[in-house]
């Protein structure tokens, strides 16, 4: 029980005659003491009650940690954080335009044989369960892209891999929010090409996603399962037929390339 050191025990005082001017006698009353009682002591209601406010703060401040924590988590940093554990980061390096290839690369010779291409459901599993990696973290560098993309840039990935090295070829592009993304691929066009030729679409699956900024996305993947050797080149030609706004920039009409150089010895 709380105890005031403000309160003090109750003395008795003598109290005077009053002086009221005259001789006439004042008769006082002493003061007597009431008799103290113990306080009653706090029932089970009363614990009860307290071991339930404690408990709701602290349920309270559990869900406050809960989702610190998960926005946490769900951060770029925190993500590819886990994302790359198995890889090194690729190392960034400046964006080429066509007519800064090498001499190797446009005097390219299409392999004998297309990559094999696995169905869409095989291709969807893969990405949901991300038991496969996409084909750009096995890139020995990773292109820098700027903020605004650039009607004729080239984003260059040199790959190297075995002949039965499964990967997954993606692109995503996303928006503000799901009716700008609508807009913004109404007039788009996006290509997947291999060795020069366009992939049919439905080997490409096209799924929807919400991006770590909280925005919308569309994502196009296809998952290849064998190479044959040779050096494959696998474009993504984005094209914006008119000026394009995503709500975070405005993008000029043209096309801009996701190119993969894949050797396979």
């Amino acid at each position: 029980m709380f105890n005031d050191p403000n309160d003090k025990p109750f003395e008795m005082t003598s109290q005077e005659p009053a002086d009221v001017g005259d001789n006439t006698p004042v008769s006082v009353e002493s003061a007597e003491m009431a008799p103290a009682t113990a306080s009653p002591a706090r029932g089970p209601r009363a614990d009860r009650a307290l071991w339930f406010t404690v408990g709701g703060i602290t349920i309270a401040a559990c869900c406050v940690v809960f989702v610190l924590v998960f926005n946490f988590l769900r951060s770029d940093p925190f993500a590819n954080l886990f994302a790359m554990d198995d890889y090194e980061t690729p190392t960034p390096f400046p964006t080429v335009s066509a007519r800064d290839l090498t001499a190797t690369q446009r005097a390219w010779t299409p392999p004998s044989a297309q990559p094999t291409f696995a169905s869409v459901s095989e291709a969807r599993k893969a990405a949901e369960e991300r038991t496969i990696w996409p084909l750009a973290y096995f890139a020995e560098r990773y292109p820098d892209q700027p903020d605004i993309n650039q009607p004729g840039d080239v984003y260059l990935y040199n790959v190297f891999l075995s002949a039965d090295q499964s990967a997954l070829w993606d692109y995503g592009w996303c928006a503000t929010t799901q009716e700008i993304l609508e807009q913004n691929f109404a007039q788009m066009k996006v290509e997947f090409i291999v060795n020069g030729k366009v992939l049919r679409a439905d080997l490409v699956v096209r799924d929807y996603d919400r991006g770590n900024d909280s925005g919308r996305c569309r994502d196009y993947t296809a998952l290849i399962t064998h190479w044959p050797s040779g050096t494959h080149h696998l474009d993504v030609n984005v094209t914006f037929l008119i000026p394009t706004d995503d709500g975070w920039n405005m993008y000029p009409a043209g096309t801009h390339t996701f190119r993969y150089f894949v050797n396979v010895e």
